[in-house]
């Protein structure tokens, strides 16, 4: 019966019916589940910034800024207790 106890778990954090997880569902194309659903990152824990990787092109990558002819990609993270 721990896989009952699990499928309610998981029903409960994804806000699914506990019949639709399965013991082979897959979380994010079987349940809907994002990156933030799996890890339990709450979104007031997230913080976007307002600076603009185009208009600060001098020490920000930006795709636009170069037209595409870039494709790289940065992300910023820090933990906080």
């Amino acid at each position: 019966m721990e896989l009952e106890k699990i499928k309610r778990i998981i029903a409960g954090i994804l806000n699914v019916n506990p019949e639709d997880v399965k013991a082979d569902s897959v979380f994010t194309e079987d349940l809907g589940a994002d990156s933030l659903d799996i890890f339990q990152i709450p979104a007031s824990r997230i913080q976007v910034t307002d600076v603009c990787t185009c208009c600060n092109s001098g020490y920000l990558f930006s795709h636009r800024a170069t037209q595409g002819k870039r494709g790289n990609l940065a992300a910023f993270l820090m933990m906080r207790d």
